[in-house]
This record gives C-alpha cells, structure tokens and sequence, in this order.
C-alpha cells in the first residue's frame, strides 16, 4: 500500500472520529442532578408528579428512600440559557412521617389539558357508548391528577424533563402521575395508581390492587396478583400472568388499540371479552356460555375463577397459553 494511501486512510478515520466527537458534543444535553437518601419504613405512601421525563420506581427489601433526579435541558441555545432554564425548574421533596411526595414544579403557566364530562351517550352496558363512558371518566381522572399538581404551559414552557430513579420499600401504597415519558414500576407489595400522557407502561411483579390510566402508549403488566382496572386511549395493553395465580379480578379498556392476554395452560378465570370493531379469539380449551360469536366471548378457562373482563373500540382481543 503506497504512502499515499495510507495517508488518505488516516486523514478519513481521523475524520470520521472528529466527526463523531462533534457529533457527541452537539448532543451532549445540559443537566443537573439532584439525589437524596433517608430512612423509610415499609407500609407507609409515596407520590410523584413530573412532567416530561422518564420514572423507574423500584421496590426493595430496605428500609430507605432513594432518589435520583436528573434534569436535563432539551433545547437551548448556550450554556448561559440552558443553566437559567435548569434553575427554573426545581425538585420538591415532602417528607412525613409515613409519606414521602415529590413534585417537579415547572414556572406557573396556562394549563392546556381540557375535559368535556358533559357528554350524552348510550348508557347500556354493551354498547361503545358505556365504554366510551368509562374511558372519558378515566381521561379525566388522569387530567384532575396531573393538572391539579402541575402548572405548566405546555406549549411555550421550559424545555427541561426531569428523569427520575426512585427505590423504596416494596411495601409501599405507591401513586405516579406523569406527562410525556415511560413509567416502569417493578417489585411493589403496595396499592398503585398510575396515570401517564404520552409515553409507555412497564409494571412488573406488583402484589397490591392496581388503578392504571394512560393515553397514547401502550401498556405492558407482567406477574400481578391483585385486582387490575387498567384503561388506555390509543395504544395497546399487553398483559402477562407469568406464573401468578390470579386470587382477584382485572378488568381492561382500550380505545383505539390491542388487548393481548397471556395465561399459564391452568390458568382458571372467567372471561368476558368484548370488541366493538375487531375480532375476539381464545388461543385455549374455553368452556363458552351461549352462542360462539367473534366479537364477544362470555365463557370459563379450566372450572373459571377470578374474572377477566375486556372491553374494546376499534381493536381486537387475543388470549394465549404463555
């Protein structure tokens, strides 16, 4: 290989490379962290309310609280900027004897999140219009939460998130509410409500009753053995019993999206599964109550149980053998 070569191979790697750096550079974000630790006692309550940014919540056999926080600035134009934008948004932390609450609190602004309640639909209990219903109250639960926390102009804000890192006792009645980001909670003994805008739902392994409400996402629950209301607008929910056996009911509402349920071979529920515009299908021996129709399924799984109940607009419902 003559110099020539050479050199024009090494000018191209150290150019790739110094591209690459500037490349690293232009996409290094401006952050801050804010972390604390202190003593907490399994069976007391925690609660967070954030907009934008990521949550994991995580429980453990110890008795502390762990918190780390990351703020990070997501358009700016210098340093100068984006270290006055970090300064405008600030972590508060509320300590109880048996609570503990964090906000993040953005500067006071309009709210733009809205809920029509006054709405006339068809009350029957089989009909779109009830679900429909259900879903609107759930929307607006889920709003009430966010909104009544968090003053914020959505539009014309601070262009900061907030991603937060949290253990905590797994004994713990645990409550999220979140803007724009996915939530994973893992390892929790205590009741949950959740309620998240625009991003995506992991809860793993949780042993309490569960409340979750999401828009535009989808929604994965995997090993949960209390009773499960969980309602999502535009995405998908995934659920997985994963070798739990289900001692209470769970009930699913989906607009616009799938509902995949997925049950050990002896697995006994009742299922009542219901699609307004899809298809309903039952991949296991299933004892059905009247006539065979494909987008409503009312029958037993192995003597049934606990009760399964399904409802969906515009998506299809499947039950598989894990």
């Amino acid at each position: 290989m003559s110099r020539k070569v050479i050199r024009l191979v090494l000018i191209s790697v150290f150019a790739l490379i110094l591209c690459g750096f500037q490349r690293l550079s232009a996409q290094t974000p401006y952050q801050d962290e804010y972390t604390d630790e202190f003593a907490f006692s399994p069976g007391g309550s925690f609660s967070l309310n954030n907009v934008r940014g990521t949550v994991r919540i995580t429980g453990t056999d110890e008795e502390s609280f762990t918190l780390r926080a990351v703020k990070i600035v997501t358009k700016a134009e210098s340093r100068q900027q984006a270290e006055k934008m970090l300064g405008r948004v600030t972590i508060e932390v509320k300590k109880g004897e048996k609570t503990v609450s964090v906000t993040t609190r953005y500067p006071k602004g309009k709210k733009t999140f809205s809920f029509e309640e006054d709405r006339e639909e068809d009350s029957s209990e089989d009909s779109p219009g009830s679900l429909i219903g259900k879903l609107s109250r759930a929307w607006g639960k889920l709003v009430d939460a966010v909104s009544g926390e968090l003053d914020f102009d959505f539009g014309t804000g601070v262009p900061v998130k907030v991603n937060y890192e949290i253990r905590l006792p797994r004994f713990t009645v645990v409550e999220v509410n979140n803007v724009d980001g996915k939530v994973e909670i893992i390892e929790i003994e205590g009741d949950l409500e959740a309620n998240l805008v625009n991003g995506d739902f992991s809860l793993i392994r949780l042993d309490g009753d569960i409340e979750a409400n999401l828009v535009n996402g989808s929604m994965h629950i995997v090993a949960a053995s209390g009773s499960i209301e969980a309602n999502n607008i535009n995405g998908s929910i995934d659920f997985e019993s994963a070798g739990i056996e289900r001692k209470r009911g769970a009930g699913f509402n989906v607009m616009n999206g799938d509902v995949l349920i997925r049950l050990d071979e002896s697995a006994a529920v009742n299922l009542e599964l219901t699609t307004f515009a899809g298809e309903v299908e039952v991949e296991m021996p299933v004892t059905i109550e009247g006539k065979i129709n494909r987008k409503r399924i009312i029958g037993e799984l192995n003597g049934g149980g606990p009760p399964i109940e399904v409802n969906v607009i515009n998506g299809d419902i499947r039950v598989k053998k894990i």
